[in-house]
């Protein structure tokens, strides 16, 4: 992976989080609260070639708990949504490129093989996106 790209996860998948917090947090009162979201499997048990993915989802997780810790001082819950697979535009991305890694490699073929099935598997389960937008409300 080359390191634009290793720097952008963590800019969308962390700093972005980060950031919005930021920026709403003078909207913020006593009573209100803060809803991040994760993935279900990312931060639990990574997988062969989604490392830097399950690092950002691991660091983002441990972000929302000292979050909860010091925003629980202002009497603002931190809840951490785990979801799995959603169905949004970004479900197929993981899939077509790890079609193309599959097709590239020789070193990895019989395991990128294998992952394709676990990712398949997982995918396979989403959820509709408007389901965990009720959970929120």
């Amino acid at each position: 992976m080359d390191e634009a790209r290793f720097v952008r996860i963590f800019d969308v998948n962390v700093f972005g989080v980060y950031r919005i917090n930021k920026v709403f947090k003078p909207l913020l009162f006593t009573g209100s609260r803060i809803i991040i979201t994760t993935s279900e499997l990312a931060p639990l048990d990574p997988l062969p070639f989604t490392g830097i993915y399950g690092i950002t989802k691991t660091t983002l997780e441990k972000y929302a708990f000292s979050l909860r810790q010091e925003a629980q001082l202002l009497d603002i819950p931190v809840s951490v949504i785990r979801p799995g697979a959603v169905k949004t535009g970004l479900l197929n991305i993981s899939n077509i490129a790890l079609e193309r890694f599959h097709a590239k490699t020789e070193l990895y073929k019989s395991t990128a093989g294998n992952f394709k099935n676990i990712v398949d598997s997982v995918e396979a389960k989403h959820v509709p996106a408007e389901k965990n937008c009720r959970a929120c409300t």
